[in-house]
């Protein structure tokens, strides 16, 4: 372990390393892990199409998800449905990482009534909005939020 992570902080691409190889299919690297209780994280940005098959196939084999992106909850309803079926985290999507979607959950749950939910959003999404609120463009506001800083910078790919 040590010489694979001495490779990756040299600039290696673990694809690259002699014990290495590149995996385009996810589902095949979820068959891979193999043992009772497994947690698949997924920490891609990928779209249904490429990820959902990792999913299903995780599914079948009784695993939980944990979802470090939303990106796979904005998939199409039959997908949506599928996915919340079964254990499924993805508290981080949201809220900066609170449990803002499980305590509604428990409140909805136990019966309690949820009025309103309120909340100041943050970064480039609070700017704009209120850039919106105040009648300016869409476009330029992103591109003023942009260059104050407000956005989360892409992660490098």
């Amino acid at each position: 372990m040590r010489q694979v992570c001495r490779f990756k902080a040299e600039g290696g691409h673990l694809a690259e390393h002699p014990r290495g190889y590149l995996q385009e299919n996810p589902a095949a690297i979820v068959d891979v892990a193999g043992r009772t209780e497994t947690v698949v994280v997924d920490v891609t940005a990928a779209d249904m199409a490429s990820i959902g098959p990792a999913f299903w196939r995780a599914h079948e084999l009784g695993y939980a998800i944990v979802l470090a992106n939303k990106k796979p909850l904005t998939a199409d309803m039959a997908s949506f449905r599928r996915l919340m079926s079964w254990p499924l985290g993805y508290e981080a999507t949201v809220g900066a990482g609170l449990p803002v979607i499980r305590t509604l959950q428990m409140l909805l749950h136990t019966g309690d009534a949820v009025r309103a939910v309120r909340g100041a959003l943050s970064g480039t999404l609070g700017f704009i909005m209120s850039q919106i609120g105040q009648w300016h463009p869409l476009l330029p506001s992103r591109a003023t939020g942009q260059g104050t800083r407000l956005h989360r910078a892409r992660p490098a790919r």
